[in-house]
């Protein structure tokens, strides 16, 4: 009971540093350091068609996932992880679309801090579930909520490629 009772208090302290953590980068990556964003409406149009593909990539994740454990006599991953994976697939989408459509990075953005700290949090991402192997991210045969930063270090990496592929790519076109 004590063990349940430390780890609601370790995962809601965990919860409220990350989001601190999540408005200190905004704040910082920001021209004028504050946590609104400022988009023109051709990105809200863009932002708007993102979270709509990155929504039905959710849907799809969710149901592919739900059918998939009807084949299995026990779950092959935990409810934590399985979110986790969803809510990635969706986010990927979404700023796979929004940084091609142009609309990833606000007005009064500093895309250069932005990419940096990401870059950070990828390498901490991949630090902590290598970590995680040692604790062992499947038990009995099932793969824990353990192996989340690992969802979370692919969706960092997959954004920092799309940033630089795109990067690039902008760079040969003004050529």
């Amino acid at each position: 009971m004590s063990y349940n009772i430390g780890f609601a208090i370790g995962a809601l302290l965990g919860v409220l540093l990350g989001v601190g953590v999540l408005l200190g980068i905004l704040i910082i990556t920001t021209k004028n350091h504050t946590v609104k964003r400022d988009y023109d409406e051709r990105q809200g149009l863009v932002r708007g068609k993102g979270y709509k593909y990155g929504f039905i990539t959710m849907l799809i994740a969710n149901m592919t996932l739900g059918y998939i454990s009807l084949f299995f006599d026990k779950p092959i991953m935990d409810t934590c992880f399985s979110m986790f994976l969803s809510i990635g697939l969706g986010g990927l989408v979404n700023i796979h679309y929004c940084i091609w459509k142009e609309g990833y990075f606000s007005l009064n953005e500093k895309p250069k801090v932005f990419i940096t700290i990401m870059l950070v949090l990828a390498v901490l991402q991949y630090i902590s579930f290598a970590g995680s192997l040692k604790e062992g991210i499947i038990v009995d045969g099932m793969i824990t909520y353990r192996a989340t930063s690992l969802v979370v270090a692919v969706l960092l990496t997959f954004t920092l490629v799309d940033l630089l592929v795109k990067s690039i790519s902008r760079k040969r076109e003004d050529d």
